[in-house]
């Protein structure tokens, strides 16, 4: 099957769509982002010439925690808008920043999980492309979004045995 039959078929108009957990996201880039933005404000500050003192130590500490935990949330709230996955029963679509992707339940050749630190996604690869499509597992409605899977996916799919 050739990458364009695969890329190029239109998604249905009607799917269910489903958003990503904001708090999962959230906590996820907290997480990451809080250590790696105090270091790099302690090491400007030590550049800069600041003494390191522990007072220096509690307002980086609040800025920190106040205006990153912020953009943080703004930003996980955005993805999860803006980056829905819907099933149908053609196959699956994923959106992102960067366009769209949907791939026919047939297509799929092979199904990977994906997981770090507290998120996890199911990599769908279709039939002739190395490129996953990534299936956010971190749902506020899990059990629906399962469901939805399992109503939609052929029996035998790749993606059936990554939903345990």
């Amino acid at each position: 099957m050739d990458r364009e039959a695969v890329m190029t078929t239109s998604s249905p108009t009607e799917s269910k769509q489903f958003r990503s957990s904001v708090v999962s996201m959230f906590i996820f880039t907290l997480v990451q982002g809080l250590p790696v933005t105090f270091c790099l404000l302690l090491a400007i500050s030590w550049e800069m010439g600041f003494p390191v003192t522990p007072d220096q130590i509690l307002h980086i500490l609040a800025f920190t925690g106040g205006f990153l935990s912020i953009f943080l949330l703004i930003g996980a709230w955005m993805l999860s808008t803006f980056c829905p996955t819907s099933f149908s029963a053609d196959g699956v679509t994923t959106r992102s920043f960067t366009g769209r992707r949907f791939v026919r339940w047939q297509d799929i050749t092979t199904a990977k999980t994906l997981r770090v630190l507290n998120l996890k996604w199911i990599l769908v690869y279709p039939a002739g492309e190395s490129k996953a499509i990534q299936v956010p597992l971190f749902q506020p409605r899990k059990a629906e979004f399962i469901q939805e899977i399992q109503r939609f996916a052929p029996p035998g799919n790749p993606i059936l045995n990554q939903l345990q």
